[in-house]
């Protein structure tokens, strides 16, 4: 896999860790540093709604889904829906930001759930064998 791109500061815009939880300004500068470098970026905004129609609604919207999702009915696919999305978009390295989640310390229900779900999807991803040998970076930052 090759290295991580950098931003013009020569900060890596992609790191080992997956899901992080960032500030929004933070979010902005790493979306710019993405368009700059011409990384595929996602963005969903869920303003603040933790319940789970919202965020498969956003997430719908807002990512490529393989195989498409109809409804909210299932987490687990989700999961395999964002695998497949994620993975079908061009480039080695991909950046999704979750704007306005709501994320908070002791976070549960919902939000945790899509945290969860986010950062089984990442790592997989990058392993070799789930990938057949073309292992993708993807960071997935949330935001409050």
């Amino acid at each position: 896999m090759a290295d991580p791109p950098s931003s013009e500061s020569g900060e890596q815009l992609h790191s080992q860790v997956g899901v992080e939880v960032i500030q929004v300004e933070q979010a902005r500068q790493i979306l710019a540093d993405a368009i700059a470098a011409g990384i595929p970026h996602f963005v969903f905004d869920t303003r603040g709604r933790e319940d789970r129609e919202s965020i498969f609604r956003e997430i719908r919207n807002s990512i490529p889904l393989d195989p498409p999702l109809a409804s909210s009915g299932s987490w687990d696919a989700l999961s395999d829906s964002l695998f497949g999305g994620l993975y079908e978009t061009s480039g080695e390295f991909v950046t999704v930001v979750w704007m306005n989640a709501g994320w908070r310390e002791g976070v549960a229900g919902d939000l945790l759930t899509t945290f969860q779900i986010f950062e089984e999807v990442v790592a997989l991803l990058q392993d070799e064998r789930a990938t057949a040998g073309k292992p993708k970076r993807v960071l997935v930052y949330i935001t409050n």
